[in-house]
């Protein structure tokens, strides 16, 4: 703010409201509005009187102040006028970190050409639920080096971003100091070259009594080099006699006693870590073939011998080039090309989510934001959560944003710690809806999954007959005409909503006789797994692989389980749309797929596999038979004793708890000698077992 504090902060927009220039009466506006709540007075209109005034969210990291700049938005303004919108200050009601921060903006005037239409008669402005501050992260430099003989090394200059009122606190990681002495945050360096490891502490800071940090402890470990500066290694020259060439592919019989041209490493000179870098060269003489070595630097990678350099660790990388010799000319090699690796940038992306007017806000899980940047089996630190800008009002459209935040970087200085965020929005989509009239019929009941629906929504018919009574397909009519029903079994139909309303018609008939009979010659009444092959065939969870087998040892795959559980849900409504590369829209379980990942029943192995065809293990079976429980709020209280298996090491972290449930539960028990094999794939003879004992727990049929 230069000179004059009225030099504020500018927002563009196409509106405010139009005041009259005349002795016409006017009327108070009232602010229609998710997010803002007036202060002291109000806007007046001349022929409006519906303005809507948001503001977009404001993030920021702890800085000890609540001052933040939010951008404004005002719509519902005639169309053409030009009015910039200015205000003085803005803050957050108070300076600690914490989700839903209330920001309060000040000094709010008009200008602009068509400023003499308008009349603002706000002094100030409130937005509840419109930001967050979120904690100061420390930063650590994880590699340092240190000359021999008695150099110094302030160790505060390698950790940044903790509380004044904090002390980092360090040690030696282990017992081999190499003649080093540390005392408090000084290290001195010994007459040993060689490498030492540190360990070091920051305590988190509360400033206030929150027990929320505004500032983040961390635990890390530095690794010191302490070299002898007389012997601290340069990048090679060609006359110099090590490094050691590589192995040459090429005629290497270097026969000759002729030099070869100079030869250099071309390309670029710094990347970033995780990324490649193609390098090449330039001179050298006769028909030796080239290869390439990496010789020093305080970073770390792999070259293979088209000259692709994959960094696994910021600093810097040597690379030598290598021409070998031939029956004319000696081995040539370049000096080291020094490339400088950058740590990585992380970005967090929240993903878009609509739904109707009058449905409940969906609750934000894992599934709803994708990571980019991560290298290999790297993995954050923390991960975020996704947060509503503001509550989002369902009875009416509008759009709220959603917002990550929380997450920390891996550990080892390879990421830059100020992770990029991108918000998404929930999109509330007002659609009209037509009612549904149920007409019952004797002896059962009829019901459907929507008292009125929206064009093209698929409708649930649910049957419930009376004892030694069963279903027939019920009538659905729109202006006299009768709409196709599809029979999903066990009683439940389904139709695609039309423009308009509908009559459902109910009806049921005497009850065959059931026929038990097995008709699988691969399945024997006295097989283990034929009483479940029977309950699952019957109720429309499996069918057989053809007219007459069941295949009961193939294994069963990812897609295929999800489509299970999505029949014995009804098949509610679900985009055959995924983020999923591997999940085209035509295939059979593209709905499945998406309506799991929606609910979080099942996850990807990253936001762009899902591996539908892969044979699913027995612990991921359980995981997602788990999840599908506690979506549908069934009681997963119990738990199995996994101390019996000898086995258990090998249950990943994500399954441990749903392994333990399906166990307790008596769902999934183990295998002779104590064994429950939670990596091994699934056969549709257990699929069918498990699924038994699934629904019967939870009397689903």
């Amino acid at each position: 703010m230069k000179n004059n504090l009225l030099k504020s902060f500018r927002i563009f927009l196409t509106a405010l409201v139009l005041l009259a220039v005349c002795s016409a009466p006017v009327s108070t506006l009232a602010l229609e509005n998710m997010s803002c709540s007036i202060l002291n007075t109000s806007i007046i209109p001349l022929d409006r009187d519906n303005i809507i005034l948001v503001s977009t969210p404001y993030n920021k990291v702890y800085d000890g102040s609540s001052i933040v700049w939010p951008e404004l938005q005002l719509e519902g303004i005639s169309p053409g006028d030009d009015v910039t919108i200015e205000y003085l200050s803005a803050r957050y009601t108070d300076r600690y970190v914490g989700d839903q921060k209330t920001i309060r903006i000040s000094n709010l005037h008009l200008s602009g050409p068509d400023m003499a239409k308008y009349s603002l008669q706000v002094d100030e402005i409130e937005f509840p639920n419109c930001g967050a501050i979120t904690p100061v992260i420390p930063q650590i430099t994880t590699h340092a080096e240190l000359n021999v003989g008695g150099e110094v090394l302030n160790l505060d200059d390698l950790v940044s971003g903790y509380a004044e009122d904090v002390t980092p606190y360090f040690q030696f990681a282990s017992s081999d100091t190499n003649g080093c002495q540390l005392i408090g945050r000084e290290l001195t360096s010994g007459d040993i070259p060689g490498e030492v490891k540190l360990e070091v502490s920051v305590n988190a800071w509360y400033v206030n009594e929150d027990d929320i940090p505004e500032y983040n402890g961390a635990h890390e470990y530095i690794t010191i080099n302490i070299i002898d500066p007389e012997e601290k290694p340069t990048p090679p020259g060609p006359d110099d006699t090590d490094p050691t060439p590589p192995e040459n592919p090429g005629d290497n019989t270097g026969t000759g006693d002729k030099r070869q041209d100079p030869l250099v490493v071309t390309g670029s000179s710094s990347m970033v870590y995780g990324e490649s870098l193609h390098l090449g060269v330039v001179g050298g003489s006769g028909s030796g073939a080239v290869t390439y070595a990496i010789t020093g630097g305080t970073g770390s990678g792999t070259i293979d011998q088209n000259g692709r350099l994959q960094a696994s660790r910021v600093g810097t990388i040597w690379v030598t080039a290598f021409k070998a010799g031939d029956k004319t000319y000696q081995m040539q090699r370049s000096d080291a090309k020094v490339i400088t690796v950058s740590p990585a940038k992380i970005t967090i992306t929240a993903v878009n989510k609509t739904i109707q007017v009058g449905e409940p806000a969906p609750d934000l899980t894992a599934a709803d934001y994708m990571v980019s940047g991560l290298v290999g089996s790297d993995h954050l630190r923390t991960l975020p959560t996704l947060v509503y800008a503001f509550t989002p009002d369902t009875s009416k459209a509008g759009t709220v944003p959603i917002h990550p935040v929380g997450a920390e970087v891996p550990a080892g200085g390879n990421y830059q710690g100020d992770i990029a965020y991108v918000a998404g929005s929930l999109t509330i989509q007002a659609v009209k809806a037509f009612p549904i009239t149920i007409q019952q019929a004797a002896n059962g009941t009829l019901s459907a999954d929507h008292q009125s629906a929206k064009e093209g929504t698929t409708v649930i018919l649910t049957a419930i007959a009376q004892e030694g009574f069963v279903p027939k397909t019920p009538t659905v009519t729109y202006q006299g005409i009768q709409l196709v029903v599809a029979d999903k079994g066990n009683g439940r139909y389904a139709f695609s909503m039309p423009g308009g309303p509908v009559t459902v018609t109910a009806s049921f008939t005497v009850k065959p006789p059931i026929d038990t009979s097995l008709n699988f010659s691969d399945v024997q009444s006295s097989d283990w797994f034929s009483n479940s092959v029977a309950y699952v065939c019957k109720n429309g969870l499996m069918v057989g692989t053809s007219q007459n087998s069941f295949s009961p040892n193939d294994t069963t795959t990812r897609g295929m389980m999800v489509t299970i559980l999505y029949r014995t849900d009804g098949e509610p409504a679900a985009s055959n749309q995924s983020h999923y590369a591997d999940v085209p829209p035509s295939a059979y379980y593209a709905a499945p797929v998406s309506w799991a990942s929606w609910y979080g029943i099942a996850s990807g192995y990253s936001p762009e596999h899902f591996g539908p065809e892969d044979d699913i293990s027995r612990q991921q079976l359980a995981t997602i038979l788990y999840r599908y429980a506690s979506y549908k709020k069934f009681d997963v209280s119990q738990r199995g004793n996994l101390v019996q298996f000898s086995d258990r090491n090998q249950i990943s972290d994500y399954a441990i708890d749903a392994l333990s449930w399906a166990n307790g539960a008596g769902l999934i028990s183990g295998k002779s000698d104590q064994i429950l094999d939670p990596t091994a794939s699934t056969t549709r003879a257990e699929m069918a077992a498990i699924l038994q004992r699934f629904c019967q727990k939870y009397a689903l049929f």
